[in-house]
């Protein structure tokens, strides 16, 4: 979707919707308006990239609006479950864009800030858990956020479903 920050034009989309609006710009002849979509952007957030892997015609079209983006002084994010480098069936030639910025490896959260994503979640839920099972679910949900997030769905859904209160038992 696109938003604006003050007189900064940010898109955000997965590597997937990418690749569905190109399809569909190609179908439905209307590739100059997908074109200027994603090219019109100060700032271009793409996630997952590892999904246009064996994509040729999704990396070719990916790999003219990063250009035409870095030309334009405009920034990228992109994000992926692994390293560039380790992205196999990604072209070269985008690998060679990625690794010009700045890559950071955003490693599995540890324990403290585990507690705190869980501790604002539980209040962003207006539910009142108790610390000893916040810090049970934090102790056992150790590899991302995504997951963590998920058992403590779970648990609340446990919780309302069985008419059970949330406690360490």
């Amino acid at each position: 979707a696109k938003e604006l920050y003050g007189n900064v034009r940010v898109r955000y989309v997965s590597s997937e919707e990418f690749t569905n609006d190109m399809i569909n710009a190609i179908r439905t002849h209307t590739t100059q308006a997908f074109r200027e979509k994603y090219r019109s952007a100060d700032v271009l957030l793409v996630d997952d990239i590892q999904f246009i892997a064996g994509k040729e015609s999704t990396q070719e079209e990916f790999l003219h609006t990063v250009d035409e983006l870095m030309t334009g002084g405009r920034r990228l994010v992109i994000s992926a479950d692994r390293a560039p480098h380790a992205l196999d069936g990604v072209e070269g030639r985008i690998l060679s864009r990625l690794t010009q910025g700045l890559v950071a490896d955003i490693g599995a959260p540890d324990f403290t800030l585990r507690r705190a994503i869980l501790t604002a979640k539980v209040a962003g839920l207006g539910l009142d858990l108790p610390g000893d099972v916040v810090d049970l679910l934090a102790t056992r949900i150790v590899s991302n956020i995504r997951e963590l997030e998920g058992g403590l769905n779970r648990l609340v859904a446990y919780s309302q479903l069985h008419s059970r209160p949330i406690d360490e038992a």
